[in-house]
This record gives structure tokens, C-alpha cells and sequence, in this order.
């Protein structure tokens, strides 16, 4: 290990590469190309020389203007070939300065564009953080729980490196492979539910518990799961509630700087729960209406006298859809005395009671 150390340090400097810091006489690929092209120029020259030298017995021979013209036709033919080599090498040399200018150039541009993603990533994040309080996401209202800090590093984990300030999800393949399917069975189990059936809330319940707790751990969230205590319609309600509110808060946190796929997930799943939401809260709305109504009839048949004008309101507008169905069900299920049966077939209109019904009452 030393060893390695030790040669890669002598191979730093023996030879030096061009790096945005090195200047260009002092990289090695400058110094090895011009101290060539100066021993082939000497060398030539010396050749040159050898071969041919200034001083020969016919020169000094000869004077006045003939001796200096003579020795600068002889300087020109030795010099001129090592000239034209030292001279090869400005090209070259001006290829290595350009070369290196465009490395300078590039580390330039890239602490530059590193500069720019680090002020962009440290304004998401502070803007994230501000809008997170404003909106006071994740509150004591969601079923989700999650810091500002951690939740901004979880969903745009590694925009600091690569600038993508697009939301990800943590963990996609226990969105896609866990969290997805879960709801779908959600959603499934809560089709069941309607004011005949209401009591089928206890399996959308478990449903329910299991999805949030999967899109907790996709988008590593804590699970508030201290609320998973009742067995009954408006439990399920406060519980699907709660989920819409998390998984809205994350629709708005993970959309933040841009609609993308993880925006167009949460927003599918935000949509149908809020639409499933509304919908049971007309079934619980139907069966609180239906209990009222059977009540009143009850408490009609045991006061005597005549019939309140709200019972007549609530059977006139309860039944005015599924008006049958809702008469039979009262009948079957909420009034047990013969008397009730009898004046709740008084109360209603004639065409939402069947023959077979009438006679099962009066008989």
C-alpha cells in the first residue's frame, strides 16, 4: 500500500498533468515537446556545423565583402533546417496552451454550474421548509407525520448532485409493488359499504391501516396509527379522513417545484379517497336518517296523538331514492314492533310498498 503511495507520488513528479491548476510551462507535455524540438534543433545545427563548419581554408582566403557574405550564406544553410525544426514546434506547443485553456475553461464551468445547483438547492429547500410550515402540513389532522428537514432530503434526495429538483419517491418498489395494490383493496372494500351494509367498515378499517402504513415506509414518514381503535362507520371515516389529509399533504410536498409522475400518483389516490370520503358520508347520513325515522315512528306508536311534522319531512326526502329498498330494510331491521311496521306503511307513499310487504305486516 505504501509502495503504491510512494510510486504514485513519483509518478506526480516526474510527470505533471495538465490540470486546471497547472500553469503551462510547468506541465510536463509542454516542457517534454519544447526541450525536443530544442535537442533536435541543436542537434541538427551541431550536424550542421560538423559537416559544414564557418571556418574553411578557402574561406580565410578571401576578404572585405566576399568574407562576410561568405559567412552568412554559411550561417543560413547550417541554421536553416534547426530553424525550421524549432519552429515546428509553435504549433504544437499553441495546441497544448489551447488544450490546457480548455480544461481551465471546463473546471470553470463546472464549479460554476456546482455553485448554481448548491444556491438552487439551499432556495428549494428554504422555500420548501417556509411553505411547509405555512401550509402546516402534516399536522395533528393527518394520519402521516414528518419533519420539514427530513422530508425535503427524502424526496429530493440527490438534487444537490445532479440539479433535478423533480420529487422522487425513497422507496418505488414498495410504492409500486406494496403501497399501489394495498389501496386498490382499499377501495374495493369500501364499495361493500352502503346504508344496508354498513358494518363492512371493519374490513376496509384493516385495509385502511395497511395502505397507510405502506405509503409511510414508500415515503419514509411515521405512521400515526393511534387512532386505530373503533369498528364502526364514522370510525373509518375520521381514519379515511386522516389518510386523505397525509397523503394530500405529500401530493403538495412532493409538488412543490414542478408536477411530475410522484404529483400525478398522489393526486390519482388523494382524488379517489376524497370521492370515497363523500360518499360514505351519504351512507352515514342515509343510515343515521333511516335510525331517526324509526325511532320517531316508535315514539309516535308509544306517545299516540298525531304524527310530527320532521318525521313526515325525513321520510318524504329520505325516501325519495331507493324508496322500497329503504322501507323494507326499516321493516326487516330497525322496527320490531307490529304497531311501528303498521304506521310507518301509513306514513309512506302507497307505490314504495309491495303487496308481499304489506301483507307480511298486516298478517
Amino acid at each position: 500500500m505504501n509502495l503504491n503511495k510512494y510510486a504514485g507520488l513519483v509518478r506526480s513528479f516526474l510527470w505533471r498533468k495538465m490540470t486546471p491548476e497547472t500553469t503551462l510551462f510547468r506541465s510536463s507535455s509542454f516542457q517534454v515537446v519544447a526541450l525536443s524540438f530544442i535537442v533536435l534543433a541543436f542537434a541538427q545545427a551541431h550536424t550542421n556545423f560538423s559537416v559544414n563548419p564557418i571556418s574553411t581554408p578557402e574561406l580565410a582566403e578571401t576578404e572585405g565583402p566576399e568574407f562576410v557574405k561568405a559567412i552568412a550564406d554559411n550561417l543560413y544553410e547550417n541554421l536553416r533546417l534547426p530553424t525550421l525544426l524549432a519552429g515546428l514546434s509553435l504549433p504544437i506547443l499553441g495546441l497544448l496552451a489551447s488544450h490546457l485553456r480548455s480544461i481551465q475553461t471546463k473546471s470553470q464551468i463546472e464549479k460554476t454550474e456546482t455553485q448554481n445547483r448548491f444556491s438552487n438547492y439551499i432556495g428549494h429547500r428554504n422555500l420548501f421548509i417556509e411553505t411547509f410550515r405555512s401550509e402546516s402540513l402534516f399536522s395533528e389532522d393527518s394520519s402521516l407525520q414528518a419533519k420539514e428537514y427530513q422530508l425535503h432530503s427524502n424526496l429530493y434526495r440527490g438534487s444537490y448532485k445532479t440539479g433535478n429538483l423533480l420529487a422522487q419517491i425513497p422507496k418505488p418498489d414498495e410504492f409500486h409493488q406494496s403501497t399501489k395494490p394495498k389501496f386498490e383493496e382499499l377501495m374495493n372494500d369500501c364499495t361493500h359499504i352502503n346504508w344496508r351494509m354498513p358494518d363492512f367498515s371493519h374490513e376496509a378499517e384493516q385495509s385502511l391501516y395497511d395502505f397507510t402504513k405502506s405509503l409511510a415506509k414508500a415515503f419514509q414518514v411515521r405512521f400515526d396509527d393511534r387512532y386505530y381503535t373503533s369498528k364502526d362507520l364514522g370510525g373509518l371515516l375520521e381514519k379515511l379522513t386522516r389518510a386523505r389529509a397525509g397523503v394530500h399533504d405529500l401530493y403538495i410536498a412532493s409538488s412543490f417545484f414542478d408536477y411530475n409522475e410522484v404529483s400525478r400518483e398522489l393526486e390519482n389516490i388523494d382524488r379517489e379517497l376524497l370521492s370515497e370520503i363523500e360518499r360514505l358520508r351519504k351512507v352515514r347520513t342515509t343510515v343515521f336518517v333511516l335510525e331517526r325515522i324509526a325511532q320517531n315512528v316508535d315514539k309516535a306508536v308509544t306517545q299516540g296523538g298525531d304524527v310530527p311534522k320532521h318525521l313526515h319531512d325525513d321520510i318524504r326526502s329520505e325516501l325519495a331514492t331507493e324508496g322500497k329498498l329503504k322501507v323494507e330494510y326499516l321493516i326487516s331491521n330497525h322496527l320490531k314492533r307490529a304497531d311501528s311496521k303498521k304506521l310507518l306503511l301509513c306514513l309512506v307513499p302507497e307505490d314504495l310498498v309491495n303487496e308481499n310487504l304489506r301483507k307480511r305486516v298486516e298478517y
